[in-house]
């Protein structure tokens, strides 16, 4: 199965916006999207790690 994971990151004073979403390419559809706010650079780094067990788990549910 191939996905495509697209998204950005806003900066807003000392708030980090990160929006994203991941689509099957099989599919043809979005199968999750999700979004996140850091208030600084150490909750950015936590939020990115729960941010990849998130797209692991969506990936892995969509393949039932």
């Amino acid at each position: 199965m191939n996905f495509v994971i697209a998204g950005n990151v806003i900066k807003r004073g000392s708030r980090i916006i990160t929006t994203y979403k991941v689509a099957s390419v099989a599919r043809r559809a979005v199968i999750y999207t999700n979004q996140f706010t850091s208030s600084g650079e150490a909750d950015l780094i936590n939020n990115i790690t729960k941010m990849s067990d998130s797209i692991i788990a969506a990936i892995q549910r969509s393949k039932y």
